[in-house]
């Protein structure tokens, strides 16, 4: 039989909310196991298992944030339908096989490799056509655009975020191609790594979807193609040497001397490459490492400030509630 005149079965259309405010969440017993490596205990989780497909979504709740992370496995030919009941800004991670998608009033976005982009939905369906044996796994954190104002005067990083135009039309809001850096993957990792539960879970989780929203504004802002005066390989060990050792009192003073490198130009490379100021990054893990010896060691705030370079509990606490907006002591006390 002539193929043109041969009728192609339609894909069945599967809805995948990207946002939901329902209490229709599956009970953990009822996931397969094959999912147990990837599920988040702070999350609620919704499965679906068909013929057409198996769609695994797991959501976080921080305040401000709504994380998601979605796995979908066609088994036939389908076209997964993201919906959000409300308007959102999503920042979209792509993580698995690329993706073509039809956003709603403006056509096909293609969505590759490691991908970061910060996309404007309204109340709208768009399209996503999967063939069998396609896997996606979509990584997206949320905010509503009317708590932009609030999100960055409590963050002033975020800054970046007013100047996106936010209109009642589906589109990316990039001004480059933005891919997830090393140091954005190490805060996903934390996210997705997360055994806490409650204000414990939900005090770092906000933290680190801060650092990724201004480590994605800074790459967004910067000129791509820029020549660092600094190798790469080089950068990625002093990226490493920062992260394995918080005790550094002076971290850009310390790696300069040790990589032989002037301070200014180590500074100016590391950020370019990382979008994050060495000092940030260099803090931020100190700050990581505190919060994990916090709830999971039975060591003094004292011990812990000493740990990653710090003179006292004093200088700790100030240091934390600064930077997590929580106290260590109802941290490490909440449940």
């Amino acid at each position: 039989m002539d193929d043109q005149n041969t009728i192609k079965p339609i894909p069945e259309r599967k809805i995948l909310l990207i946002e939901r405010d329902d209490q229709y969440f599956t009970p953990l017993e009822l996931i397969p196991d094959d999912f147990n490596d990837t599920v988040i205990p702070f999350a609620r989780q919704y499965f679906k298992q068909d013929n057409d497909c198996d769609m695994f979504c797991q959501n976080i709740k921080v305040r401000d944030f709504s994380i998601w992370h979605h796995e979908v496995l066609a088994k036939k030919n389908i076209l997964l339908t993201p919906y959000s009941p409300r308007h959102i800004l999503a920042l979209h991670f792509n993580q698995a096989d690329a993706v073509v998608a039809n956003i709603h009033g403006r056509g096909d976005f293609n969505m590759v490799g490691r991908q970061i982009c910060l996309f404007n939905l309204p109340e709208q369906m768009h399209t996503v056509p999967v063939i069998p044996g396609i896997q996606i796994s979509s990584f997206h954190i949320n905010i509503i655009p009317g708590c932009m104002g609030a999100l960055v005067r409590e963050f002033p990083e975020l800054k970046g975020l007013l100047s996106k135009k936010i209109t009642d039309q589906s589109e990316p809001l990039n001004q480059r191609d933005c891919t997830t850096n090393i140091a954005i993957q190490l805060l996903l990792d934390v996210i997705k790594e997360c055994r806490l539960i409650e204000d414990q879970a939900e005090c770092i989780l906000r933290r680190c979807c801060v650092a990724i929203f201004s480590n994605y504004l800074c790459q967004d802002a910067t000129p791509d193609g820029i020549q660092r005066p600094v190798d790469d390989d080089t950068l990625i060990k002093v990226f490493g040497y920062l992260k394995d050792n918080v005790h550094l009192e002076s971290p850009l003073m310390h790696t300069a001397f040790l990589f032989n490198l002037p301070s200014v130009v180590l500074a100016g490379a590391f950020e370019n490459m990382f979008y994050i100021p060495l000092e940030d990054f260099a803090f931020q893990q100190k700050m990581l490492k505190a919060y994990e010896r916090l709830v999971y060691e039975n060591i003094s705030l004292s011990d812990i400030a000493h740990s990653i370079g710090l003179p006292d509990e004093n200088v700790f606490t100030i240091a934390f509630i600064n930077y997590f907006h929580c106290d260590p002591v109802y941290i490490r006390n909440a449940q």
